[in-house]
């Protein structure tokens, strides 16, 4: 991925990732041991924030 210019940072299922240059928000619950409250609360601050973004 660095090879790309991407960079990537380690979260936890009660954290987003949010890059406000690019505007991208995503949430890493897809790729964790997590039950479905965790993965749709991590969601949900996903969507809070993408909302957030928007003027």
């Amino acid at each position: 991925m660095e090879k790309t210019g991407a960079t990537t940072e380690m979260k936890t299922i009660d954290e987003i990732s949010i890059d406000h240059h690019n505007k991208i928000v995503t949430a890493p619950c897809y790729m964790m041991e997590a039950d479905i409250m965790q993965v749709r609360n991590n969601v949900q601050k996903a969507i809070e924030a993408l909302v957030g973004m928007v003027p």
